[in-house]
């Protein structure tokens, strides 16, 4: 079963397997720690392992699950963040994937009022990571190739997508340089859908700059 939060693929396995973990919580103290790992991943506090460990005392976690929960917290609230899930959305996926209701409403109302933020917080970082690379396409070229046989490839009657982006992507001022490369048809749909958010992030990112530059 496909789920927008994951990109339009399956869950990952060990995603699923931590949902009986996450519902030994109660749904105030998810939603309380879902804040928490917000509040880290948006910059502002770091991750205080003495209030986790208040926060998760009552399921009686050890070490293994404390970390398990943070981990998949982490990963569902970075995810449908970064592909822009709408909160209703992602709080029906969760349920989906075995998560009970109230715990789906609690991640559902910590993740809301700062989805737009965190959106904008990964797009900046992603930028940021590449300090000195101008990172403008000055063009694209695309094909479809369909593989009716091959010596090489096991899977064949699949479309493959070839892109060509003509960069202009080392230092500022360098001359362009191509990137081409490969791939599967479901992965080029998570990428058309990835570089769509991103673009949508980075808009929201300038439209907030304008806006205090006015005032």
């Amino acid at each position: 079963m496909k789920f927008k939060f994951c990109g339009d693929l399956d869950a990952p396995d060990w995603l699923l397997r931590e949902t009986d973990v996450i519902s030994r919580m109660t749904y105030v103290r998810i939603k309380l720690l879902a804040m928490h790992i917000i509040g880290t991943m948006m910059g502002t506090t770091e991750m205080d392992y003495d209030k986790v460990r208040k926060l998760v005392a009552t399921a009686s976690f050890d070490t293994s699950d404390t970390r398990a929960v943070i981990a998949a917290l982490r990963f569902v609230l970075h995810s449908a963040a970064k592909h822009g899930v709408e909160p209703a959305t992602l709080a029906a996926e969760l349920g989906q994937i075995g998560l009970p209701n109230e715990h789906t409403l609690a991640l559902q109302r910590a993740y809301a009022p700062q989805r737009d933020k965190l959106r904008a917080r990964l797009a900046n970082d992603t930028l940021a990571a590449l300090p000195h690379v101008d990172p403008r396409a000055n063009g694209v070229e695309w094909r479809v190739d369909y593989v009716l046989a091959s010596s090489t490839v096991l899977a064949v009657g699949q479309p493959t997508v070839q892109l060509r982006l003509a960069l202009r992507g080392g230092p500022v001022g360098s001359s362009e340089h191509a990137c081409a490369f490969e791939m599967s048809a479901d992965k080029f749909r998570v990428f058309h859908h990835e570089m769509r958010a991103l673009l949508d992030a980075m808009d929201g990112v300038s439209a907030t700059q304008e806006e205090v530059s006015a005032n």
